[in-house]
């Protein structure tokens, strides 16, 4: 819905990820029939078009009133990612401290893509967050070398490496740790990058 209704509405782009969108009309691999599997996390999404779905979706929320006028839906910092997936006893994965290849997808686990969202419930982090060690790396809100800053205006004009957290199917159980970090660029588009939404009261 976002590629049809939002995706060309400069208003939802930060000035870095308009000047890198260009004339494009859409993610480059929507087209593939990976991109549009049901249920899926969806993958191949730069850091600016993760952006531009956020502010696309806060305002279409608030308009049907599923969110309140001041609540927000963005990228998380990478400081509120690691307590959702870690916990109150800052476990080592979202379902323990011992990694296990059958409550995650991880290279160890040998699905080689994407899975449903759900597949592994075992692996749910204790707020009740899936997925959260494997399937995709996701997006945050912050530069890689600030994690736990946000995003000051300066900085979403720059082309600058962004935070990732989650390992992901093409990576070992070892990326998959809830306190491992990566980083890419923000116009990088691969099969295992993708994002989480974090909902909040305000614009903080």
């Amino acid at each position: 819905v976002f590629i049809d209704a939002g995706y060309n509405n400069p208003a939802y782009w930060t000035e870095a990820g308009l000047k890198w969108k260009g004339g494009r009309r859409g993610p480059d691999k929507h087209g593939d029939t990976n991109f549009r599997l049901a249920n899926h996390p969806r993958g191949n999404v730069t850091w600016y078009e993760a952006m531009a779905y956020c502010a696309w979706l806060t305002e279409v929320s608030r308009e049907v009133g599923v969110i309140g006028s001041e609540e927000v839906i963005r990228l998380p910092r990478e400081k509120e990612w690691e307590i959702a997936a870690r916990g109150p006893e800052g476990l080592l994965f979202p379902y323990g401290n011992d990694f296990d290849s059958r409550k995650c997808n991880t290279d160890e686990t040998g699905i080689g893509q994407t899975s449903v969202v759900g597949l592994f419930p075992l692996g749910s982090s204790w707020c009740g967050a899936e997925d959260m060690s494997g399937n995709v790396g996701e997006w945050c809100l912050n530069l890689y070398d600030e994690p736990d800053g946000g995003l000051k205006p300066e900085k979403s004009r720059s082309n600058v490496v962004r935070g990732l957290r989650g390992g992901s199917w093409a990576y070992n159980g070892n990326s998959a740790r809830a306190a491992s970090r990566f980083g890419d660029y923000p116009d990088s588009s691969l099969g295992r990058l993708g994002f989480r939404l974090l909902r909040l009261p305000h614009s903080s």
